[in-house]
């Protein structure tokens, strides 16, 4: 059985959520990926706020290259 891993995002998965967002504006421009951890940054400095990221198995994970 392959487990669900939910966690907050990190700087190191911004280039994967900056593709996935991709197909939801496919006619967007893509925001830099230094403006993108600015932003990141910026809301996690708000208490209790998080960009919740979920994966299966390893695809995801701190330790995937």
């Amino acid at each position: 059985m392959t487990e669900l891993v939910i966690r907050a995002a990190e700087q190191v998965d911004l280039p994967a959520l900056q593709d996935l967002y991709r197909h939801l504006l496919p006619d967007g421009e893509r925001c830099p990926d230094d403006e993108a951890g600015k932003i990141l940054e910026r809301l996690a400095r708000f208490e209790g706020s998080a960009v919740l990221i979920g994966f299966l198995g390893t695809i995801w994970s701190r330790a995937a290259p």
